[in-house]
């Protein structure tokens, strides 16, 4: 991968925490929202990395890979569903931004 990818995904992370980060309530629970941001930084430095190695990047495989994570994600860290769907769907409305690279 090459550095500006890198940057690029890591850039993109970024933007889906901050998003999945605003859609929680105000009242929710502080250490669930830092919690929420940081799984959904840590997926999508995934996607950035695993996607270019796929070999067919097409929609219909960035959104399997989502999938693939999620379900690992959901084994492996504590988190509600509500909240990893809500991770799922901004990961998989950033197709068009992870396509351009």
């Amino acid at each position: 991968m090459s550095k500006k990818s890198f940057i690029a995904g890591s850039a993109l992370g970024a933007l889906v925490a901050s998003a999945v980060v605003l859609m929680l309530p105000d009242k929710t629970n502080k250490k669930l929202r830092k919690d929420t941001a940081e799984y959904a930084k840590e997926l999508s430095d995934r996607i950035a990395t695993e996607y270019p190695k796929l070999k067919k990047r097409s929609k219909k495989a960035y959104e399997a890979l989502v999938d693939q994570l999620m379900v690992e994600y959901k084994k492996n860290k504590k988190i509600a569903n509500t909240k990893l769907a809500e991770l799922s769907s901004a990961l998989k409305d950033q197709w068009e931004e992870m396509n351009k690279r």
